[in-house]
């Protein structure tokens, strides 16, 4: 009886300890980034990578929903912008009459103003962002369906309501990052971008818009650039916004955090 009992704790130890094997490996081979407010995550396997942005701050959300985001791929380790998924493809309206910004007047409570904003949030991307997106390797591009296709794209927002938690998540094949079959991933480094145009104003001076798509295919960049890290840092994400504005106007805008992080992601 004591050998057979002895022999079941043995197999207990034995699963245990492979359980935590595994989840070891996954940790090491997700590597995980904290800027500011968001939280990237990359991972891959033999064929294809996973990119996920995380948010619970409402700001980031507007820009992510309303903007769009623009995921870019180099693998010479550089900022450059040829290899990209944009999506969607143009920016989606704020709706005034019920749009995620709310004023104290209308509802009683901070909860009430946190289910009114999550209800929106989640009618946007049931409702509101489109089945379309486009990918762009230098100057090839094209428009495909985000969940069907034949290019091996697939992206999806989904929302927890529960933690608040807004994400992005992109599975793209690595023959889609570099068409040769023989390419060298240790430097690719990855770009996360708001979907931004720029326009210019009376005065001829360049403001920042929620536009659509960039000339040529492709996006526009964020303000200023990010910091190259070293696999757990990047450039931080900073606020956009329109100049030539007064302090009033300024005040009475909503806040949008404009993304524009890149990162190594060596494999």
């Amino acid at each position: 009886m004591k050998l057979i009992f002895t022999g079941l704790v043995v197999v207990f130890v034995m699963l245990n300890l492979k359980a935590e094997e595994f989840i070891s490996d996954f940790e090491t081979d997700t590597t995980s980034i904290v800027d500011d407010k968001v939280n990237y995550k990359f991972s891959h396997d033999q064929n294809s990578v996973f990119i996920n942005i995380s948010t619970t701050d409402m700001n980031t959300m507007q820009s992510m929903l309303h903007m769009g985001v623009s995921v870019f791929f180099d693998i010479k380790g550089k900022k450059k912008q040829n290899v990209f998924v944009k999506y969607p493809l143009e920016p989606i309206r704020p709706d005034k009459q019920r749009g995620i910004e709310e004023t104290l007047e209308e509802i009683e409570t901070v909860e009430e103003i946190a289910n009114k904003r999550n209800l929106r949030i989640k009618s946007i991307i049931e409702n509101e962002l489109p089945q379309k997106a486009e990918f762009s390797y230098f100057d090839d591009s094209e428009e495909f369906h985000i969940l069907l296709n034949s290019i091996g794209i697939s992206l999806a927002y989904t929302f927890d309501e529960e933690k608040g938690l807004l994400e992005y998540s992109l599975t793209i094949p690595k023959g889609k990052i570099s068409d040769n079959p023989n390419a060298d991933f240790k430097k690719l480094t990855i770009g996360i971008k708001s979907n931004l145009r720029e326009e210019k104003s009376d005065t001829n001076r360049p403001t920042v818009s929620m536009g659509g798509r960039g000339s040529g295919g492709r996006p526009g960049g964020g303000i200023g650039g990010g910091q190259r890290g070293n696999g757990r840092q990047g450039g931080a994400g900073q606020r956009g916004g329109q100049g030539g504005s007064s302090d009033d106007s300024e005040h009475n805008k909503p806040k949008i955090e404009i993304l524009d992080f890149w990162f190594d992601a060596a494999m």
